[in-house]
């Protein structure tokens, strides 16, 4: 009996959870509900409504007034939502010092004496909207949220009198009734900026990811660059040797050559020798005949003692002729085993030669293409250079054209300008590349990269300035820093030319200016002390000094001590096609153009002094 009585406490207890489970679950479903209808209704009054210092805001504020649920509500709802492009500030508001900053005012409980002295307030002092549930007293409210428990609905009661009070700027409020999608905020701008960010953050990863594919690529390739001048050094050692080999077997053949020549030359005598003996022994026999013809019939007569006398002489002589003819038929044939052993030798040594002659031909070949690059590129360099140093004709031009034709002649100056500095490069880095040759050729590698590096300095300083002059955009750079290298490309010049060069003043200086404009009047500057100054012959000092102003820019001194200027020439510098070298083809716009770089494009000032044969002191102040 106790065992059903527990049985049935147990099923009673789960029951009455299950029965409580499902009530709070279903109170706090139709709490969501009406909280999600009442921030809908804010979304809208926010969205429509008008304040009047809401530009000057930084985010637009709801408060909601000591009620941690709805505040806790809000704010998830709120969350990531923007109106009117500020972000949405959900605020717990507590005392009227905090509630003076809201823009909306949502009192969940308005019936509490505490919460109509604050909502009275900031009706009298400010324009906050106050919004309210069930409020029994409309005088402290502007719009009354009515809350019907039956269906889970809620109603809106606008008391116009206290929204007229205000200077808040409400259209017809018929937008209260539409539907829900129309109140849908937009995205906070913030979370807009942050995503924004993000995609700035992954497109330079991206750019950062490819830059090292680039890099990666760029090793490989110079890895394999490297694995081919290695192929390319053992195919010259080879072609080396096998030149060598050509050479030692072309001395060898003619040495065999020589040899032979002289076998040839002796076998000539020893067949010349051999057909004499012929012609001796022919004569021999026939005078022999013509001696036995003749002393036939005294033979006959003569005693038996005497013919057999004079047959035995006869049988003798002959018989030495016989052995002086077999041994040359001998020597004769030995003579020609020799000559055939010579020839098979000569014919070994012309088929050695005709396989040696392809090499041979191959390398006459890139010797002479060598030589015709060499001359061909001389050719242009030639041509180039005179087409460069010829002045270009200038054409008649009447009063219209005049100022046209000044702002191309200021343009073309900047080119002009840089291609003076591009002549010294030039020729800078055709010394170097000299120096690291016969380095190479002394001590390996390692020496010749010692010697590149003052050139590849030299190089990367022009690009830097070369490319500036693309960009006209006001940047912040290191003004002495970037002096520093433009003064660089002219450190051959210098050195040629013996001008001694200081520097002084601050050691790094950042201003906002324009680095394309900055190069281009110091070049002028170099070049005019350079041309004029010092007349091209050199010989002189030039002074860079850098010092900063309080209001963020620089003073830059220029000094030489040149020849200097008369009065007039002072008077008129900045007069463009003034110049006193008309007679070397200047056409006087450098000093023009950089007044017009100082005082209207970088909104700068300069200032010259200048005696003659007392030097040069230009000051220009940048802001």
């Amino acid at each position: 009996m106790t065992t059903r009585f527990n049985g049935l406490y147990t099923s009673i207890a789960t029951l009455a959870f299950c029965f409580f489970f499902m009530s709070n679950g279903h109170a706090r479903a139709v709490s969501n509900s009406l909280n999600q209808q009442k921030a809908v209704i804010v979304s809208k009054l926010a969205k429509h409504i008008t304040w009047p210092n809401e530009q000057e805001q930084a985010s637009f504020v709801i408060g909601v007034y000591e009620d941690e649920d709805m505040h806790r509500y809000f704010s998830e709802y709120f969350a990531d939502k923007g109106v009117k492009d500020k972000d949405i500030s959900v605020e717990l508001i507590t005392d009227f010092a905090t509630g003076k900053n809201t823009n909306i005012l949502y009192i969940t409980k308005p019936n509490r004496n505490q919460s109509k002295r604050l909502a009275t307030r900031l009706m009298r002092s400010f324009d906050t909207l106050i919004l309210s549930d069930d409020s029994k007293n409309l005088a402290t409210t502007m719009i009354n949220i009515e809350t019907t428990t039956l269906n889970n609905r809620i109603g809106v009661n606008v008391v116009n009198p206290n929204i007229k009070a205000t200077k808040l700027i409400v259209p017809d409020l018929n937008f209260l009734s539409t539907s829900e999608e129309e109140a849908i905020l937009s995205e906070s701008p913030t979370l807009l900026r942050q995503r924004q960010r993000e995609q700035e953050i992954n497109d330079e990863l991206t750019k950062t990811e490819t830059l090292l594919a680039l890099e990666t690529k760029l090793a490989k390739q110079i890895s394999r660059i490297s694995t081919l001048e290695k192929a390319l050094k053992s195919s010259n050692k080879k072609s080396t040797k096998i030149q060598s080999d050509l050479n030692k077997e072309a001395q060898s053949l003619k040495v065999v050559q020589q040899v032979s020549a002289e076998k040839d030359l002796m076998l000539k005598t020893k067949e010349q020798e051999i057909e004499q003996l012929k012609s001796d022994l022919e004569k021999s026999n026939a005078l022999l005949i013509a001696t036995n013809n003749e002393n036939t019939d005294t033979q006959q007569v003569l005693d038996n003692s005497g013919q057999e006398s004079s047959k035995e002489a006869q049988d003798v002589k002959a018989a030495e002729q016989d052995k002086l003819i077999e041994k040359l038929s001998t020597d004769i044939k030995a003579q020609e085993v020799k000559n055939t052993e010579l020839t098979t030798k000569i014919n070994e040594l012309n088929l050695i030669k005709n396989d040696n002659t392809p090499y041979q031909w191959l390398f006459w070949c890139m010797l002479a293409a060598l030589l015709a690059s060499i001359a061909g590129l001389y050719l242009l360099w030639t041509k180039t250079k005179s087409q460069s140093s010829a002045p270009p004709a200038l054409p008649a031009v009447d009063d219209k054209l005049l100022a046209e034709r000044e702002a191309q002649l200021l343009k073309s100056e900047n080119v002009a300008a840089l291609g003076y500095v591009a002549t010294d490069l030039t020729y800078a880095v055709g010394l170097s590349l000299d120096e690291i040759q016969e380095q190479f050729e002394a001590s390996g590698n390692k020496q010749g990269c010692l010697a590149l590096q003052e050139a590849i300095t030299l190089l990367e300083n022009f690009n830097i300035v070369a490319a500036d002059q693309d960009e006209h955009d006001v940047i912040t750079l290191d003004v002495v820093e970037y002096i520093r290298k433009i003064v660089m490309l002219y450190d051959f010049e210098f050195n040629q030319s013996k001008i001694g060069y200081t520097y002084s003043g601050e050691n790094k200086l950042k201003i906002d200016s324009v680095p394309s404009y900055i190069a281009l009047i110091l070049i002028n500057l170099l070049n005019n002390a350079i041309k004029h100054g010092f007349d091209n012959k050199g010989k002189g000092k030039i002074a860079i000094s850098v010092d900063g102003t309080p209001n963020g820019g620089a003073v830059i001194k220029f000094n030489d001590n040149g020849k200097g200027m008369t009065d007039e020439t002072l008077a008129r510098v900045f007069e463009p096609f003034y110049t006193t070298k008309s007679d070397r083809g200047y056409v006087g716009i450098g000093m023009a153009n950089t007044y017009q770089l100082i005082t209207e494009k970088l909104k700068g000032e300069i200032a010259i002094e200048s005696q003659e044969y007392n030097g040069t002191s230009i000051t220009i102040t940048l802001p």
